[in-house]
This record gives C-alpha cells, structure tokens and sequence, in this order.
C-alpha cells in the first residue's frame, strides 16, 4: 500500500511538470541572457586593465545592475544605530525610534542642585542654600587692629600689607577641597615647638 502512494506522488509531480512547458522556454531563455550577459562582462574586463588581472573577478563590479540588500559602509546617512535602538528619517524629516530596551539614564552628579550649590559654597561665591536663601560671596575682613595685637611683641599684623592679604585670601578660596587649603595655611604659619609646659 505504500509503494502505491509513493508512486501516485510521483505521478503527480510529473504532471505538474508537464503542464508548465512554457517556464522551461522562460529558463532557456533566462539561461542564454545570462550567458550573454557574463560573456560581456568578460569581453569588459579584458578591455579593463584594473580588471584583467589574474585575481578573482567581482561579479558586483563588472554586474551595472548589482543593488546590495544592505549597504555596510559606515556613512549611512539616513539611518542610525544607537544605543536605544533603531532610528530612521521619515519623509518629512521626522525622527522615527523604534527601540525594544530602553536603558536608565546615567546620574551626573556634577548637575545636581546640591553639588552645585556645594561647589560654589566651597569656592566662596554666593549661592542659595537648601532652604532658598540667599548666601553673600566671601569677603576679606578689615586688617586687624586689636590691642592685644599692637601691645604683643610677638604678633606682627602690621607687617601684612594689604596686597599680600589679598593673595592670601584669592589663593585659599581658589583652592578646590579643604585639605589643600589647611595645608596652604600650614605653609604660610610658622611652627615653633614650645619651650617649657605648665
């Protein structure tokens, strides 16, 4: 039984077959143009010194009508990949995105309120606190002129002119973290170990 059904498949492929007699002519047709067809490229690569060399020869050189079904140079210029997705032009010019994840943005935290209002307290200028008020800029105090000072033998304040107290004060708050700043103090004071203890 099962050689009978095997055998009227067969048949039935052969009539199919039978009954398309004028494909056959469209392939010896189709078979003759491209054997015309190769037979000018050919013709066009003898007459083409770049072409004639003993190498291999692209058929997607000498084939005028070759369209590749995806171009692979890296100036595509209407579409894009990105890492969201796809992205094409439309007719009108208008950006279409198509894009299955979407990844979660990075956090810069050199945006953020806070830091910027904390750079700018760290470098002195006037800024908003948290709470929205106003903060002045910092600003160099008058020289000093206490008693204490101009009675002590030891404490020399006049000796600052007001030039070198301006450098001093642009140099401290120009600085960006605290730890170079106590260390620029530590190199403008003199330490002198103490001599005797209560």
């Amino acid at each position: 039984m099962s050689g009978n059904k095997v055998d009227t498949h067969v048949v039935e492929l052969e009539d199919l077959d039978e009954s398309r007699p004028e494909k056959e002519g469209n392939d010896v047709d189709m078979g003759q143009q491209i054997e015309e067809e190769t037979a000018s490229k050919a013709s066009r690569a003898e007459s083409d010194p770049d072409l004639s060399s003993n190498s291999e020869i692209d058929d997607t050189v000498l084939d005028e009508d070759y369209r590749p079904e995806k171009d692979d140079s890296p100036d595509n210029g209407s579409d894009t990949d990105t890492a969201q997705g796809v992205v094409s032009e439309g007719d009108a010019g208008d950006v279409l995105e198509t894009s299955a994840v979407q990844r979660h943005r990075r956090p810069r935290p050199d945006m953020w309120k806070r830091e910027l209002i904390k750079e700018k307290r760290l470098k002195g200028e006037n800024y908003k606190n948290p709470m929205g008020q106003e903060r002045p800029p910092k600003t160099m105090g008058p020289p000093c002129t206490s008693q204490h000072c101009l009675k002590s033998e030891k404490r020399s304040c006049e000796l600052l002119t007001e030039e070198h107290r301006t450098d001093i004060f642009n140099n401290f708050w120009s600085m960006p973290f605290w730890e170079t700043r106590k260390l620029y103090i530590q190199t403008l004071v003199q330490n002198v170990p103490i001599k005797q203890k209560k």
